[in-house]
């Protein structure tokens, strides 16, 4: 990512597009899957943002977010998650 502007401590502002997306990852991914990371907090912190984009056909494979994740959609979708030891729901976003 390209850092615009970090006349301010309190703001910093990333242009779009500033970032290269990554392919997604194997272990994670099947499928075309590309990831465009927003933001990465710096250390202590761990958060991040990123885009997720699945080309048709592409799926997650079954993978763990030890701390948590939050996950937002700007589009319709329909899909299914599930939690470790739990069987799989669908799931409609509108």
């Amino acid at each position: 990512m390209i850092q615009t502007d970090n006349s301010n401590a309190d703001m910093v502002v990333f242009r779009a597009g500033s970032s290269k997306a990554i392919p997604g990852l194997a272990d994670w991914f099947t499928g075309r899957v590309r990831i465009d990371r927003i933001f990465t907090a710096p250390a202590p912190a761990r958060v991040g943002i990123a885009v997720v984009n699945f080309e048709p056909g592409a799926r997650t494979n079954w993978h763990t977010h030890p701390l948590g994740q939050a996950s937002w959609s700007p589009m319709a979708w329909v899909g299914r998650n599930a939690r470790m030891g739990r069987r799989p729901r669908s799931e409609r976003a509108t």
